[in-house]
């Protein structure tokens, strides 16, 4: 029997028979003619010229069928962006392909298309149904990548001559997904179709020739990366252009021709390098012995490949021993990486001795791509978008990784799967073919961090209230973005984000940061967080880099976030403001210097934490721990509170007044100064805010020390 399993991924039976519950995979004796999963190795060993297709593929009629017309699903409408995408979704529908159960499912092996849907079928739920019914849908290419076009007939025309992609779906998926992301079809789309199939560019549908599917090799197209580079710097115009800044001048590189580190020369074209480090050292003299670790000597390689002279890498270009030189790099990361003809992002493998995947194949193998050839016509399987890859890679979870991924203006990929190009103008894929370019129409990926100090202050002399709003949105986001990413060392938790930090600096924030925090113009910074979305009670818990000060998110691991913005009168109450804000004085060390409200306050269980006047029966209202579900994670007892910010509003123009104090819990230490051991808002019981006890609170300002 030549059944493949979509459950259990083994061949010789199918779902109906599998052994292994929906959704899970079995280890051991499966009852398969083979007992090892189904491979892309041993998929591509069954192709034989003489293959047909089995009766329900032919049905299908595959090739004429992805010359078919499909409206683009993410096409925007102004503000009801989700509308006519769902319109256009709901028109598609006439087209898919009905699969069938998955109780009468049968992917034979012997079948080229059956063994091109099998590569692309989703591991089914395990609450799925066997009666649950699948089919085959198309997209238009670009909206694979979560990409749209703009209203327009020129960019609708073009739009027509995308070709199609093939995504597998139950019916009771695409409703659930509809569900889970509404009002956010990129996010559905991108969801959906992680796994795809599409003709080859080399015999694209007559009527959607524009990015057909491309088949990558072994190794990467040297030649291709080039035109990336050539069409960007001569295309894309001042978006993508690179600035050079005189402060580079105090750095070295590597001189790729020479094999040796110099001095970086006046107006110097550059790549640089973002890796894992892991425990892979660079030894004395490996640069001219040809010994460096895989990653850094085939970075070396496609420098030279693309044209450059000239590659930074952290382990060679900056001393890597404490020194006032050292300090000064890190805050000019911004600078380093921004300045760089492109930055060469090596996202897999764990450590500096990978490699580069397609460059060499000493460790870093590729996958290989799924090819199925049918009426004569060639098939190929999509690879994994920045959207689905990226994500998942331990690159993606360090902290030094963030802040040279989001400061380069171009990027260069090198995942697992394929070399990937991001710049400020678009997005191009190996496994793409973009002879014609749409990226100059593209809505291109958000790039989760878009801080141009130019354009900003050319925006700002505009319209200087837009300042703190923007300065506050890239903040906190910032905060949200680096604070769960890992890092070897508890003393690279500061500098590991120097270069966004300074890139702030320069762009909205011109007063600095202290210890990661803008207290000079944001005091209110003191009120973030810790927290883990998968977790309610033990979120709250962190642990302390005793390297750096409580009081700042860089002085703990774990997510930080703020649970409201630094400007909390956004206009969604009535009669909002904000008064009794803590004031920054100064830093002496790890020793800061606040004048603020510091008043004691009784938590008590009942069972939720209520708040009172200490010795007292006044009751002031409920504490709420950060962002816990559950008022209930403080410990009882009397404590030290330092009131950061009181918001008053109005839930209603006639409604009465409320107030929500943002505190942080204090520890005294021997010395006299405090330690920050959480931040929580009392919500002020409504009239308690005119009587004495409560009035009492602020009347008096007072120095206070955080270390």
């Amino acid at each position: 029997m030549d059944t493949l399993c979509v459950n259990c991924q083994h061949v010789g039976h199918s779902i109906a028979q599998c052994p292994a519950p929906l959704g899970k995979s079995i280890q051991g004796k499966t009852g398969a003619q083979d007992d090892q999963p189904v491979s892309e190795e041993y998929l591509q060993s069954l192709a034989n010229p003489r293959d047909e297709l089995c009766q329900r593929c032919a049905e299908i009629d595959i090739i004429n069928w992805l010359n078919e017309d499909v409206e683009d699903e993410m096409a925007p409408d102004g503000e009801a962006t989700n509308r006519r995408g769902l319109e256009n979704r709901q028109a598609n529908m006439k087209l898919w392909r009905d699969l069938g159960p998955l109780k009468s499912l049968a992917l034979r092996s012997s079948c080229p298309l059956c063994r091109m849907i099998f590569r692309v079928f989703p591991v089914p739920a395990e609450d799925e149904s066997l009666e649950a019914s699948y089919f085959l849908r198309p997209v238009r290419a670009y909206n694979r990548h979560g990409q749209s076009l703009p209203p327009g007939p020129q960019a609708e025309e073009l739009g027509r001559t995308a070709a199609l992609y093939v995504s597998v779906e139950s019916r009771h998926g695409s409703v659930a997904g509809v569900a889970h992301f509404f009002g956010d079809p990129k996010a559905l789309l991108v969801s959906q179709s992680e796994k795809t199939f599409g003709l080859s560019n080399r015999n694209p549908a007559p009527n959607h020739p524009a990015c057909s599917v491309r088949y990558r090799g072994s190794l990467c197209d040297l030649d291709l990366l080039r035109t990336w580079l050539r069409v960007c710097e001569t295309e894309h115009g001042e978006l993508c252009h690179v600035e050079w800044s005189e402060k580079l001048l105090i750095c070295k590189v590597i001189d790729v021709e020479e094999r040796k580190v110099v001095p970086c020369p006046q107006d110097c074209r550059y790549t640089a390098l973002s890796y894992v480090w892991g425990a892979v050292e660079v030894k004395p003299g490996a640069l001219e012995g040809r010994y460096l670790p895989q990653t850094i000597e085939d970075a070396i390689t496609v420098t030279k490949a693309l044209g450059v002279r000239y590659l930074w890498v952290d382990a060679l270009c900056s001393d890597q021993r404490p020194s006032p030189e050292k300090m000064e790099q890190l805050r000019m990361m911004d600078l380093i990486y921004s300045c760089a003809v492109f930055i060469l992002a090596a996202v897999d493998g764990g450590d500096g001795d990978w490699g580069l995947p397609g460059v060499s194949t000493k460790r870093a193998h590729r996958e290989r791509q799924g090819r199925e050839v049918v009426a004569g016509a060639e098939l190929l399987s999509t690879l994994p978008s920045l959207a689905h890859e990226i994500p998942n890679t331990k690159w993606n979870t360090r902290a030094w990784t963030m802040q040279e991924n989001l400061l380069g203006n171009r990027k260069l990929y090198f995942s697992r799967s394929q070399v990937m190009w991001f710049c400020n103008s678009g997005v191009s894929y190996e496994s793409m073919d973009d002879a014609t370019n749409m990226n100059k129409f593209m809505h291109i990926p958000d790039n989760a961090y878009d801080v141009d100090p130019k354009r900003l202050r050319k925006l700002y002399n505009e319209h200087p209230e837009l300042r703190r709003k923007y300065a506050d949105e890239q903040f906190t986001r910032l905060v949200d973005m680096y604070t769960p990413r890992q890092m070897t060392n508890d003393s690279d938790s500061l500098n590991a984000c120097l270069g966004i930090l300074s890139l702030l600096e320069r762009a909205v924030l011109p007063t600095g940061f202290v210890y990661g925090l803008p207290l000079k113009e944001f005091p209110q910074s003191l009120r973030w967080i810790h927290t883990n979305k998968s977790v309610s009670h033990e979120s709250l818990m962190a642990r302390r880099r005793p390297s750096h000060p409580s009081w700042s998110f860089v002085g703990w691991e774990g997510m930080a976030v703020y649970t409201n913005p630094l400007i909390l009168a956004q206009g969604e109450y009535h009669d909002e403001s904000v008064d009794a804000v803590v004031s920054y004085c100064d830093i002496d060390g790890q020793c800061l210097l606040l004048d603020g409200f510091r008043f004691k306050l009784e938590v008590r269980k009942q069972p939720f934490d209520d708040a009172y006047i200490p010795g007292t029966d006044v009751y002031l209202g409920q504490l709420q721990e950060g962002v816990a579900s559950h008022k209930m994670t403080l410990p009882p007892g009397v404590f030290d509170f330092l009131l950061i910010e009181r918001f008053r509003f109005r839930y209603g123009p006639d409604r009465p007044i409320r107030h929500t104090l943002y505190l942080l819990m204090l520890e005294a230490q021997d010395n006299g100064s405090f330690r920050r051991k959480t931040m929580v808002r009392l919500y002020v019981e409504p009239g308690i805010e005119s009587q004495t006890e409560y009035i009492d609170l602020t009347k008096a300002r007072e120095k206070v020390n955080l270390t």
